[in-house]
């Protein structure tokens, strides 16, 4: 008998898109601030340059942080955390799991080695070496990012329906008072 019923994993599920909806919208915030729009980075560099730079390297930090948590292992000692491995064992456990869903969480992961030492060595922990030797880890170019991104719409819409969930479309997050409101405010301003 399968320790969990495939409702459990529903449910497990819908709290997981929801992460993934807020990665989403972490992106799309950045984007819209640092995504190289040259009159966005005169207007934010002549407001307020340092704040700016600060948050840049803020919202990098936290996306290697949030993009590793959903791909990290599917335990961490006994407790189970909720991410892409921990969702395919319950599909697996309940035979729903579709070889599409088995690419796409694959990956999921390998964009996650593209990024794993920085979320080790620079997020999670404050590797002596790392930071002294001011090698850059984590660097990846944009079409890989963005291949993660589709890649986890993807994830999440067969996921959804292998589930009876559905798919939903977050590929756009952006709503009223946005970063883009604020480039607007701030260009009205400056």
């Amino acid at each position: 008998m399968p320790a969990s019923s495939l409702a459990h994993v529903k449910t497990a599920f819908v709290a997981f898109r929801d992460e993934c909806i807020w990665l989403r919208t972490c992106y799309d915030t950045f984007h819209a601030l640092f995504g190289g729009n040259e009159e966005t980075d005169r207007v934010l560099k002549r407001v307020a340059p340092v704040f700016f730079t600060d948050l840049n390297v803020m919202m990098v930090e936290y996306w290697f942080m949030v993009a590793s948590r959903i791909t990290d292992p599917s335990r961490t000692m006994s407790r189970e955390n909720l991410t892409v491995r921990n969702l395919l064992e319950g599909l697996r456990e309940h035979g729903v799991c579709t070889p599409e869903i088995e690419a796409t969480a694959t990956a999921l992961q390998d964009y996650r080695d593209l990024i794993q030492d920085a979320r080790n060595k620079l997020v999670s922990h404050a590797d002596k070496a790392a930071f002294l030797g001011k090698k850059a880890l984590g660097g990846h170019h944009e079409g890989a990012l963005l291949k993660f991104l589709q890649d986890l719409q993807s994830f999440n819409d067969l996921f959804g329906e292998a589930v009876g969930e559905g798919p939903l479309d977050f590929s756009g997050t952006s709503g009223p008072g946005d970063a883009y409101d604020l480039i607007r405010a701030l260009t009205s301003a400056a």
